[in-house]
C-alpha cells in the first residue's frame, strides 16, 4: 500500500482533524511500529505498520457521510454531554465529528464525519467552500449598510470579519431577512459582523454546505450523505471520490 502522511492516516481514521492529529503527534503520543514519532510529516504504510496512539492501536476506518439538521439549543461538540449534537446520531457518536460548527443559538445544516481530509478541506478558508446562512435580524436592513458590510467587512480583535456576500431577501414585520455567503472559519462571524453594523441576530440558519442542501430534512433528523453528494463534494475541494458508503438512509 502507498506510503501516507502519519497525521493524515489519524485523520482517515476517525482520530481527530488533520490539524489536531499533528499535536497528538508532537505531543509525542503517537508510535510507529512501537516507536514514539514526533516528527512531521512522518510517512507510513497503513497495511503494514502498526501505528498507535495513547497505547492504542488504530486501524483504517470505513468513512462516514451524515448531515444532520441541528435544532437551536444544541451545541457541536464531539465530546457529547448535556445538549450535544451527538445525541441525535446514536450509534455513531463515538467515531465522528462534527464539520463546521455552529453555535448554540443556531440552527441548520451540520456534517459529521470521520474523513479528517475532508474536513480539513471544509473547514479552511483556503479551499473556499460556501456556506450560506438566512439570518433574521433587527432592526430592518438597509441596502446601503448592507453593501457597506459586504465590501469592507469588520475589524475585531482576531482580525478582519468578512463574508463573501450579504443580499435583502425580505422585510418582515420590524426586521429583515437575509441571504450571506461565508467561507470563513471565525467564531460567530455572521453574528459579530452584523452587531458591528448595528444588526442583532434573532434567528440563524445555514442552509448549505458547499454543494450540499436539503430543505426537507426535520430538525434533529439526520441522514447519509447520496453518492451523487459525496461525489460533487469532494471535487469542490479537489479530492477524488473513493468506495465510501454513502447511502439514501435516514435516521429512524
Amino acid at each position: 500500500m502507498a506510503r501516507v502522511r502519519l497525521a493524515k492516516f489519524l485523520a482517515d481514521a476517525g482520530l481527530a482533524a488533520r490539524r489536531k492529529a499533528e499535536n497528538l503527534i508532537r505531543q509525542g503520543r503517537v508510535t510507529v511500529n512501537h516507536r514514539p514519532v514526533t516528527k512531521i510529516p512522518t510517512f507510513v504504510d497503513p497495511e503494514n505498520d502498526i501505528i498507535c496512539v495513547d497505547g492504542k492501536r488504530i486501524k483504517p476506518s470505513k468513512k462516514v457521510y451524515l448531515l444532520l439538521n441541528k435544532p437551536k439549543g444544541y451545541v457541536c461538540t464531539a465530546a457529547g454531554g448535556n445538549r450535544s449534537i451527538m445525541e441525535f446520531v446514536g450509534m455513531f457518536a463515538q467515531r465522528l465529528y462534527p464539520v463546521g460548527r455552529l453555535d448554540k443559538d443556531s440552527e441548520g445544516l451540520v456534517m459529521l464525519t470521520n474523513d479528517g481530509e475532508l474536513a480539513y478541506r471544509l473547514t479552511h478558508p483556503r479551499f473556499g467552500v460556501e456556506k450560506e446562512y438566512m439570518v433574521y435580524v433587527k432592526p430592518r436592513a438597509d441596502v446601503a449598510t448592507l453593501k457597506e458590510a459586504e465590501k469592507k467587512g469588520a475589524w475585531s480583535s482576531d482580525g478582519r470579519l468578512r463574508v463573501k456576500s450579504i443580499r435583502l431577501l425580505r422585510h418582515q414585520k420590524d426586521g429583515s431577512w437575509l441571504s450571506i455567503v461565508s467561507v470563513a472559519g471565525k467564531k460567530r462571524i455572521v453574528r459579530r459582523l452584523l452587531a458591528k453594523f448595528g444588526y442583532k441576530t434573532k434567528k440563524l440558519v445555514r442552509v448549505r454546505i458547499g454543494t450540499i442542501m436539503d430543505e426537507t430534512l426535520p430538525p434533529g433528523r439526520w441522514r447519509h450523505l447520496r453518492s451523487s453528494e459525496l461525489r460533487a463534494l469532494l471535487e469542490v475541494v479537489g479530492l477524488k471520490a473513493q468506495n465510501n458508503a454513502a447511502s439514501n438512509r435516514h435516521n429512524p
